[in-house]
């Protein structure tokens, strides 16, 4: 934590191999995503986080990284190769979109590939790997410029997702739940214009309407009214 602001060379190093872990996938990939939301409290960690890719960080100086980052494919649960989509990137000159092993495409990446995970309510190692990485999300979305990069992958409609084919009653979205961190998500890229009308193309409205007048039958103390004013105003 102490080398946020003091060490560049310090914090690329530990933001990379808590990268590394993520993309291999290893079984500590959820306590990675733990860590990094608790470094995303720090207000100085927020920027050189999300805009980390490996490609503006000298690896020469940490060699035994360099065989295991980059070559892993990654997969969702369709039988084609998932890959950033071109036209999320075109003509985008923001390193952490262009280059696929960035952490914030490392983090998209998990999303797709362990997405099947959420559909049991058995914990498993990859639905909390999940979990943590919108955790971590929900610190990073509470800049405007901080949503509208984050605008530009999947990252929106996958977190939609989460709520909305969650298999889970809603009275059980207990703070810190998967579902209760992906509304604070949704909550803050409402706020931002760009995100926003990502979300309205994801057809976020119908959803979160739905949603909304069961919590409004249930009394429960949920955020989707307020989401549904910014993205319906």
């Amino acid at each position: 934590v102490m080398v946020f602001g003091m060490n560049e060379t310090e914090s690329n190093h530990l933001i990379q191999n808590l990268n590394n872990i993520i993309r291999q996938r290893l079984p500590e990939t959820y306590l990675c995503c733990i860590c990094l939301m608790n470094l995303t409290f720090l207000e100085n960690a927020i920027e050189p986080i999300i805009q980390f890719s490996p490609q503006n960080y000298d690896l020469s100086r940490n060699p035994s990284l360099c065989k295991s980052i980059s070559n892993r494919q990654c997969h969702n649960s369709n039988p084609k190769n998932w890959k950033p989509l071109k036209g999320n990137i075109s003509n985008c000159t923001v390193p952490c979109l262009d280059d696929p092993n960035s952490l914030l495409r490392s983090i998209e990446c998990l999303m797709h590939e362990h997405r099947p995970f959420l559909m049991s309510k058995i914990l498993s190692m990859e639905g909390e790997a999940i979990r943590w990485s919108v955790g971590l999300l929900r610190n990073l979305t509470k800049k405007e410029r901080h949503c509208s990069i984050i605008a530009k992958t999947d990252i929106p409609s996958l977190v939609l997702s989460f709520v909305q084919h969650s298999p889970h009653q809603i009275i059980r979205w207990s703070k810190d739940s998967l579902e209760e961190m992906s509304l604070t998500v949704l909550g803050n890229l409402s706020d931002c214009e760009e995100s926003r009308n990502i979300l309205r193309l994801c057809n976020a409205v119908d959803v979160l309407r739905s949603l909304d007048e069961e919590r409004e039958r249930l009394g429960l103390n949920l955020i989707t009214a307020r989401i549904l004013d910014s993205l319906e105003g």
